[in-house]
């Protein structure tokens, strides 16, 4: 009795050995999310919070018109 190996087989048979090709299983490099993905303002600050940045990025005109603003009153 001969089984057929068609493409469904073939298909099957490479996404099972799929993590033998490069010889480790595990994901080394995890890449940061988009914050275009990260959808409401909530998850965009506890994202920053997590990586250490500012948010939101404040630019530097915009931080010299608040330290004048501040240092006038």
């Amino acid at each position: 009795m001969s089984t057929q190996r068609d493409r469904g087989w073939r298909q099957c048979v490479n996404r099972k050995n799929k993590h033998q090709e490069m010889g480790c299983s595990r994901v080394m490099f995890k890449p940061e999310k988009k914050w275009s993905n990260l959808y409401t303002r909530s998850l965009k600050m506890t994202r920053a919070a997590q990586l250490g940045i500012e948010y939101p990025r404040i630019s530097r005109s915009q931080r010299r018109l608040n330290a004048l603003s501040d240092s006038e009153q």
